[in-house]
Formats: structure tokens, C-alpha cells, sequence
């Protein structure tokens, strides 16, 4: 069946959020769907986390924002490995861009 499919060692979950609450609760409610299903979650991506640049106020201001949430999602998701991606300049599209965050996520 699809549920013994979903509970197979041959497959893994891996959820990608955002530090922002609403992504927080979304992600939670997910991995608690998935729990009803008996399916733990493998990875939790942390994606776009500005990075603190030297005299952008607004780089700051959101990455302090941000810290926040990242410490909330560490608390929530203890028991779950994270990796955290920072925010890019450019849109992940085509082999070569997915090869990068793959070595980013998995080296």
C-alpha cells in the first residue's frame, strides 16, 4: 500500500522552512501529520538566512529577527538534524545550482 510505501527505509523525508513563524507553525503541522502516519521527518532545511552584513541596517535587523526563530526551530525540532542554508542572490534552478546546494546540504 501507499502507507507501508511511505514507511519504507528506502524512503526519507526532509521539510524546508523558513525562520518566520507562520513557516514554523506550517512545518510543525506538517511533521505532526506525518507522525499520525508513524513517518519521522529525516532533515529539517532552514533556508534564506540573511547573513549580517557590515553597514546594512537591514541585513542586521532581519538576521536578529531571524536568530529568534532559528533558536525556536533548534527547540522544536531537537531531535531532528538541521542544516542551514543563507539566504542566495540568485534563484536555485538547473543542475549546477542544485549540485551546490547539495554540496552545501550533504558534504
Amino acid at each position: 500500500t501507499t502507507i507501508d510505501f511511505m514507511k519504507s527505509d528506502s524512503v526519507g523525508y526532509i521539510a524546508v522552512t523558513i525562520p518566520e513563524a507562520l513557516s514554523i507553525y506550517q512545518t510543525r503541522r506538517l511533521v505532526d501529520d506525518l507522525h499520525t502516519f508513524g513517518i519521522d521527518l529525516d532533515m529539517l532545511i532552514v533556508n534564506n538566512i540573511v547573513k549580517a552584513e557590515k553597514g546594512c541596517n537591514f541585513c542586521a535587523k532581519r538576521r536578529t529577527m531571524q536568530e529568534k526563530y532559528i533558536s525556536e526551530i533548534s527547540e522544536k525540532f531537537s531531535g531532528t538534524i538541521i542544516k542551514k542554508i543563507s539566504l542566495l542572490q540568485y534563484e536555485i534552478k538547473g543542475i549546477n545550482r542544485i549540485r551546490e546546494i547539495t554540496r552545501i546540504l550533504f558534504a
